[in-house]
């Protein structure tokens, strides 16, 4: 038999019929659902309306790769030229060298 504290205690830790009639329905949960999809929805598209397109960015790395290839060819270049100077300067160096 049930005694009146424990009647408390499953009156305190148990759903009553008046806390369900306050819980929200499958319905208004499937609601709720929809406004946070469709808010959340908006806020992607408001941040990523700045970002380029997929064809933007390749477009882009295109030239920047482009510009890549042109600063180490003109690179190789002037590292060729120096080693060439170097090899000017040591020809002099030894002609003037043997001339004294």
């Amino acid at each position: 038999m049930l005694t009146k504290p424990d009647k408390n205690w499953l009156k305190n830790n148990f759903i009553t019929n008046e806390d369900a009639k306050n819980f929200a329905s499958p319905s208004d949960l499937k609601a709720l659902e929809d406004r946070i999809d469709k808010r959340l929805d908006e806020k992607l598209d408001e941040k990523i309306k700045f970002l380029p397109t997929k064809d933007d960015f390749y477009e882009k790395m295109d030239q920047v790769m482009g510009e890549l290839k042109t600063v180490r060819e003109s690179q190789e270049l002037h590292a060729g030229q120096h080693a060439e100077i170097r090899d000017e300067i040591d020809k002099l160096k030894k002609a003037v060298n043997s001339t004294n």
